[in-house]
């Protein structure tokens, strides 16, 4: 049954096919249908991925391949590839989409560009499922380039605005690195099993045989192309889920509209890096290399961004380096070689970072700042958002629901590891109090706005947003029933005494005035974008100055050459015309045998070299 349904990835590309085409025609959808196809679209991919994953609980994995591409010998097939794996991915974030679908139609009813938008989320839909239901690395590989060339179009969706517009580009030319290191990956793996095996069906590496593939591979070459192909696909994986040294990226991502944040930089985005080390992980298993690079990757993107989510006066800032760093305690956990813990942390955490993200777009809404000291008070005039991102704080710093027991699961892969063991205590330490920062200075601290001073905050129209909280605030309070239980710890009494010192800190004031070297290299992510943007600027003008010497001097030069030559032969010739039939009869001679002495030369010097 699986197997006659897996057209479901294409009916979200329909649906935008269908919106764009009906505004193109002049016709278009209210509103209201534009919102309703898209919904029934992953609705219709959120049951699919709910049955596949009932189905592949007690059940072998389903797989459908057709021909894509074929070039002589070598046939490249697509199709769809379902096990529990991609299944409870895919059901996550099918059902994260739904939701912000229903949110979007609130936050982005005054757009006009509403078509435009949920044409490109179905179009982002469709991709994300494409990726994740990959029978083989070779359609893994070109949903992972769509992604991105999907993603810059909704982060810069806002293209009038210049620094948007900025934005974006710097997000996909940043991904497009993970693009070549995934594609190099891909093409050595592919020709180096092909030709020990000899099988061309083997040349996309279906999942289905990755067993057969890693140990082929690992037979064909030297450990040192072994660990450098491993490499390509942490590396690969490392900038697609804004790991250090290449998470800045993330921080210029924040510039989309906040449906697309809660969407794609929570779940499904940032999730594709290390759903790929996760797909392929017997092959990053094997080498010892790729997983303590991992370790310390890992780590010191877990500590930096929580470091400077501290300091951040920015909501959706705050939010964003907060995602950098539990992606970071993920992959940590998966070099481990726990990936079951990974896996249940990545979604739970998707649904936490979703809920938070959609509070903080109705904070930004009624309150028109993304300035978190201009806040406060927001509690007293909209109770369901603060008590929404409340279950959604707690959630994230481990104190309560999905988010107590799979902090749980990842204390327990920690704990073999002194060292691992007390960064994951750090770590902990400041979620709990950058996340509780966020909360008491947005919602309850004194200082802020009168009720009376916002506008619309109890619009009608506003139910829509406050239905997808709560609905989402109860996905993560039952979830926690369906994750094992967790337990507490001396980790979790120290979560509890930071959010309370957080209390104290930013519940009466939020006027902390610190100016140290310090400070200012932490808020502006350890200038990491900077150092970035002055290698820019240094690359460009060295590459420029090379272009520009090879035009004057080389280009130049060879013009310079040309040109004389062509005067010398001009003149040449206008000696030899001397108007006399016997002296060009002894010109056609001389050269005639000038070609024959080349013509003997070069027959001779073949004879040498074949030894003919």
């Amino acid at each position: 049954m699986l197997e006659d349904f897996s057209w479901f990835i294409l009916v979200p590309i329909w649906v935008s096919i269908l919106i764009m085409g009906a505004r193109f025609l002049g016709i278009g959808f209210s509103k209201r249908n534009t919102v309703l196809m898209s919904i029934l679209s992953t609705l219709i991919s959120s049951i699919y991925c709910g049955y596949a994953l009932f189905y592949t609980c007690n059940n072998s994995p389903v797989e459908v391949s057709y021909n894509f591409l074929s070039i002589r010998e070598l046939n490249f097939t697509v199709g769809v590839y379902v096990d529990m794996l991609n299944s409870l991915i895919g059901l996550a974030v099918s059902i994260i989409t739904f939701i912000i679908y229903i949110y979007s139609a609130f936050y982005m009813d005054k757009e006009k560009s509403f078509a435009r938008f949920y044409s490109l989320m179905n179009i982002f839909n469709s991709t994300i499922l494409g990726y994740i239901f990959s029978p083989n690395l070779f359609q893994m590989l070109i949903f992972w380039e769509l992604i991105g060339a999907v993603s810059y179009l909704l982060i810069g969706f806002w293209y009038n605005k210049a620094k948007v517009s900025v934005d974006a580009k710097r997000v996909f030319v940043i991904n497009a690195i993970g693009d070549v290191l995934l594609f190099l990956g891909f093409v050595i793996v592919s020709m180096n099993v092909t030709d020990l095996l000899n099988d061309m069906s083997l040349v996309s590496l279906p999942f289905a045989n990755l067993n057969l593939i890693v140990s082929s591979f690992y037979a064909s070459t030297t450990p040192e192309i072994y660990s450098f192909v491993s490499l390509l696909f942490v590396f690969a994986a490392i900038v697609k889920s804004a790991q250090f040294p290449i998470n800045s990226w993330l921080i210029n991502a924040m510039s989309a509209p906040t449906p697309v944040s809660a969407l794609i930089h929570s779940s499904t985005l940032v999730m594709t890096g290390i759903f790929l080390l996760m797909r392929i992980f017997p092959l990053v298993a094997s080498n010892i290399l790729s997983l303590k690079i991992m370790i310390v990757l890992g780590s010191v993107t877990a500590l930096l961004t929580s470091f400077s989510a501290l300091l951040q006066t920015n909501i959706k800032k705050v939010l964003a380096y907060s995602t950098s760093s539990q992606l970071g305690l993920v992959i940590i956990a998966l070099a481990l070689y726990n990936p079951i813990a990974s896996i249940v942390y990545l979604v739970s955490h998707a649904f936490i970072k979703a809920l938070l993200f959609m509070c903080a777009g109705v904070v930004i809404k009624i309150i028109k700042s993304k300035n978190i000291l201009f806040m406060g008070k927001f509690r007293e005039c909209s109770p369901i958002v603060a008590l929404s991102f409340l279950v959604g704080a707690l959630a994230l710093s481990g104190l309560g629901f999905s988010g107590f027991n799979a902090k749980s699961l990842l204390a327990n892969v920690f704990a073999n590891t002194f060292y691992l063991n007390f960064l994951f205590a750090i770590i902990g330490a400041l979620t709990s109090l950058y996340i509780f920062r966020l909360y008491f200075l947005v919602f309850e601290n004194k200082a802020g706005y009168e009720c009376s001073d916002l506008e619309n905050y109890n619009n009608p129209k506003y139910m829509i947003a406050y239905g997808t909280l709560i609905f989402m605030a109860l996905a993560i309070i039952l979830s926690s029933f369906i994750i094992p239980n967790g337990h507490f710890s001396v980790l979790y009494l120290l979560n509890l005494f930071m959010g309370i010192l957080a209390y104290y800190l930013y519940n009466f004031r939020n006027n902390f005035k610190l100016n140290s070297t310090l400070y200012h290299i932490i808020v502006n992510g350890f200038y990491i974008n900077k150092i970035y943007y002055w290698g820019e600027i240094y690359l460009y003008k060295f590459f420029t100055k090379l272009i520009s010497l090879f035009d004057t001097y080389i280009l130049g030069g060879i013009e310079y050459l040309v040109r004389g030559v062509m005067l010398t032969l001009s003149k040449v010739v206008h000696q030899l015309q001397v108007n006399n039939f016997q002296s060009y009869i002894c010109y056609g001679v001389w050269c005639l045998l000038f070609v024959m002495g080349i013509f003997i030369g070069l027959y001779s010097m073949i004879l040498n070299i074949f030894g003919v």
